[in-house]
């Protein structure tokens, strides 16, 4: 491929937003090839066969862009929009266009703007002219969002105004208000009603305790719908759905029909399959679904028809929901596979089994009525329930087969090289299409969000950079060679602060590893909380070994995707890599050689800060660490429930599938062993001091 060729495909990623060069965190300037660059803009939509078609391709794209009569969205921020374009033919330069704006709640507003007076501007695009005429909406919309409607010479265009608060929920906080809890991911949680995996009711019981000790916090990994019941793919980051709830964490026994139906119902408590579940160190999701789905079907078949069907006609889309999971269950084959009418959204009554389709559809009602009462209570005591949003879905999930359009094909989602992943990361699923989802006014994703803030006060965004940009991974070709694609930021922070702000919900923003700078410039300007995990943090400098957490973020030692406190701090870690196969012993050695200063330096310096004293165990380093990130100003402090026993086992290890029981890993104590731990309750106690006063005492 000719040089000319190749900087002809580079303007024309720049029309569709493709940043075809990055610098990775080397430092290292990177650069994908022509082929790879070719499959990207062909899954956004250019008419691009081969690189050296760029040229057609170019005019195609410049002439589309020109032809846009105006923006699929509209930021308002506050209710002002700024002065907005009209793009039309030269041909209607003497016409008018007609304006009619619906604003929510209120109604309809209409203008009359005549094209050829006030400021127009003449523009010819591979030999097409038009004409740009600039208009001003009107001012001090209600938030909200307010279809726009264009009409010229017959040409029709539509927009979404939407009209939002310039921050996200919470921005405005009490200066010095400090919250702290705990987080475990729900399925790790065991009681003494659920030895196999903690439900909803384990999870309220969880806060009342957290309450009684001060704590205000509970978070967990997402709840969303999986197939890992089925044993596909037991990653709650890849879920069949972001709109509906995982029935895995029913507690079936506060199902309304559950008294008058006991009698007939099977005993997901008893029989050798679910006794040796119980007894092993792993979450085995298949066998608490094999227990407790009878039970779920026989709760359905007691339930009352006209409630089911109140609850379908007030979320139509649970009923489309649960015919598609009917529909995997009947064809046990991934809905790509499927006859054209059902791959395409046609399901009928005779493609699936009507027990199915009840059953999926009764247990969404209920999963989404017991998050409702766990929320509801949370709220009343002043306690948060902080929930998980993933980046993501599931390729063969719901939301994959349903809202196809939003998501581009061809091409999934990805990190570039790094120090951790040398030949970069691919997460396998598709990355939401950044023209369609505009066009859409991202109804899908205001969707998703309220599915979860009604429900969660704090909700973490899996990977806040996607709202700036995303690492595409063309089909068929190694990480090395992706991309990234821009999206509008503004247009994606304006549903999330005016969603946040409808429901009262804090948004937190995962920033963690390598992110642009601007990126939390935008999350500060918006309002969002951040994240501070103070293992990323620490250094080997002895007079800085850890800078303190800002007000605007939830601060923690680690996440579930990193090793816990005693594993970073024995190096339980790197040896279990090395036993693993993914180091081999120099890398190891060298590994431990760089954290060992680093360890030391963090000694020296909360002994300096007067959180450590001698002798020092590692539980008096964890109290000290942790006692340092209670005393901070950051707006919310979680300790990992695992910690405080010294856990040196992590629940992810990222870049391991088959190797390590990623999402499977049970906790070693129990709700009542560790709530009767007096070491436990200390710590606790500890840090709730430190969060109402910051006192050392």
């Amino acid at each position: 491929m000719s040089g000319d060729d190749f900087a002809r495909l580079r303007v024309l990623a720049g029309l569709y937003g493709v940043e075809p060069r990055y610098t990775d965190i080397t430092g290292m300037e990177r650069q994908a090839s022509p082929e790879a660059l070719t499959a990207v803009l062909r899954s956004l939509g250019a008419a691009l066969h081969s690189p050296a078609a760029a040229t057609d391709a170019i005019r195609a794209r410049r002439v589309e862009l020109a032809s846009r009569i105006i923006e699929p969205v509209i930021v308002a921020w506050d209710g002002s929009a700024p002065v907005q374009e009209m793009r039309l033919p030269a041909s209607l330069a003497s016409g008018h266009a007609d304006l009619a704006l619906d604003v929510e709640g209120i109604g309809t507003r209409r203008a009359r703007v005549d094209v050829a007076a006030g400021s127009v501007e003449h523009d010819v695009v591979e030999g097409e002219a038009f004409v740009r005429r600039k208009f001003r909406l009107p001012d001090g919309l209600p938030h909200g969002y307010h279809p726009l409607h264009v009409e010229a010479g017959g040409l029709r265009a539509e927009s979404l105004v939407i009209s939002a608060p310039p921050q996200a929920y919470g921005a405005r906080d009490a200066a010095g208000a400090r919250d702290w809890g705990i987080f475990v991911p729900l399925y790790a949680l065991r009681t003494s009603r659920s030895p196999l995996c903690a439900d909803l009711t384990d999870l309220a019981r969880l806060l009342e305790w957290l309450h009684g000790r001060g704590g205000s916090v509970a978070a967990t990994l997402p709840l969303l719908a999986s197939f890992h019941q089925y044993g596909i793919d037991a990653s709650p980051y890849a879920p069949v759905s972001r709109l509906f709830w995982n029935e895995q964490y029913l507690d079936v026994t506060a199902a309304p029909e559950y008294a008058r139906c006991e009698q007939a119902l099977p005993d997901p408590g008893n029989g050798p399959e679910v006794a040796n579940a119980a007894s092993t160190a792993l979450v085995d999701h298949v066998a608490i679904m094999a227990a407790k789905r009878p039970v779920i079907e026989a709760l359905a078949a007691c339930a009352d028809a006209t409630e089911l069907a109140r609850f379908a006609a007030a979320q139509p889309r649970a009923l489309d929901y649960a015919m598609f999971r009917a529909a995997c269950e009947r064809h046990g084959r991934p809905w790509t596979a499927w006859p054209a009418a059902m791959r395409d959204g046609r399901i009928g009554d005779g493609d699936v089994s009507p027990d199915a389709v009840r059953y999926h559809l009764y247990a969404q009602m209920l999963t989404s009525r017991q998050m409702d009462q766990l929320a509801g209570r949370a709220r009343e005591r002043g306690q948060h329930v902080y929930l998980d949003l993933p980046l993501g879905v599931h390729m063969h999930g719901y939301d994959a087969w349903r809202e196809r359009g939003w998501f581009a094909q061809g091409v999934t989602s990805g990190a570039p090289p790094d120090g951790f992943f040398t030949q970069g990361q691919d997460w396998g699923f598709a990355p939401p299409h950044p023209e369609r989802i505009r066009e859409s006014g991202y109804g899908y994703m205001r969707e998703y969000l309220r599915a979860h803030l009604t429900r969660a006060t704090l909700l973490r965004l899996d990977h806040v950079m996607g709202l700036h940009r995303l690492f595409w991974v063309p089909e068929g070709f190694p990480a090395t060679e992706g991309v990234y694609v821009s999206y509008r930021s503004a247009e994606q922070y304006a549903v999330h602060c005016l969603e946040s702000q409808r429901a009262g919900a804090r948004l937190v923003g995962e920033n963690l590893g390598t992110v642009p700078p601007y990126v939390n410039e935008a999350l500060r300007e918006r309002g969002f909380l951040r994240m501070y995990v103070a293992q990323f943090e620490v250094s080997g400098d002895p007079q800085r070994a850890l800078p303190e957490p800002a007000a605007d973020s939830v601060a923690s030692l680690n996440t579930h995707d990193v090793p816990p406190f005693a594993a970073f701090w024995h190096d339980a870690d790197l040896s279990l890599r090395l036993n693993l196969g993914f180091a081999v012993e120099s890398d190891a050695a060298r590994q431990r050689e760089a954290r060992a200063p680093v360890r030391e330096a963090l000694i020296a310096f909360l002994r300096r800060e007067g959180w450590l004293g001698e002798p020092a165990s590692a539980h008096d380093i964890l109290r000290a660490w942790l006692s340092f990130l209670a005393a901070s100003p950051a707006r919310f402090v979680l300790a990992n429930l695992e910690d405080l026993w010294l856990e040196e086992e992590q629940q992810n290890m990222p870049g391991t599938i088959h190797e390590y029981p990623n999402w499977r890993r049970r906790a070693r104590l129990s709700f009542e062993e560790f709530a009767g731990d007096p070491a436990v309750a200390d710590l606790l106690a500890a840090i709730d001091r430190l969060r109402r006063d910051g006192s050392r005492s």
